[in-house]
């Protein structure tokens, strides 16, 4: 199956350019424009922007690379996985994590979950929930915010076409409830 792995969020990027629509913002009004299911106040920043890692990364629990299927050697892909954007090889990798796939997107404090998107050409993004429920995503080199679910569904990424989960350690657990504790409230 003859089928190149293109990073969706350069492609975005390639095509606003073309666009003419302006990305040099502020996050808050760049991630309402890549992302118009985003509204003020359904969403909060909690990193801020930069190209170390991307969705796939953070989703798999990674801060310190770019994860992406046929792109050796600017990105990281496990040769055991098929190094193409199907949902099959994003489920066979998120499988090899101890991910399984469920049925429902509702927080369960036991489980961690993600959520992978795609479209027709295939995945284009994955989120991760985090402790306190919400749902977290990293968009490319912007930044790492957090949302509701459907709110990043767009065009560039697609819809949710799969929910997994696994497991969530008891260490794990521990450290969300002292950082979701400490962590400052937006009403």
């Amino acid at each position: 199956m003859p089928h190149f792995a293109v990073d969706p969020f350069q492609a975005a990027l390639q095509a606003a350019f073309q666009q003419g629509l302006s990305l040099a913002c502020d996050p808050d009004a760049r991630l309402q424009q890549a992302f118009p299911g985003l509204r003020p106040g359904t969403y909060k920043i909690i990193d801020s922007a930069h190209s170390r890692y991307n969705c796939i990364a953070w989703a798999v629990g990674k801060s310190d690379a770019h994860w992406w299927p046929g792109q050796a050697p600017k990105s990281y892909w496990p040769p055991n996985i098929p190094p193409y954007p199907t949902l099959d090889a994003f489920t066979q990798l998120f499988r090899s994590l101890g991910y399984e796939i469920c049925t429902s997107a509702a927080f369960e404090r036991r489980f961690e979950k993600i959520a992978i998107f795609a479209d027709n050409s295939g995945v284009q993004h994955a989120a991760r929930q985090r402790g306190n429920g919400r749902w977290s995503s990293k968009a490319g080199p912007w930044e790492l915010f957090e949302h509701d679910l459907r709110a990043v569904e767009c065009a560039t990424y697609g819809t949710v076409v799969q929910i997994m989960q696994r497991k969530r350690t008891l260490g794990r657990m521990i450290w969300e409830a002292i950082y979701f504790l400490a962590e400052p409230r937006v009403s």
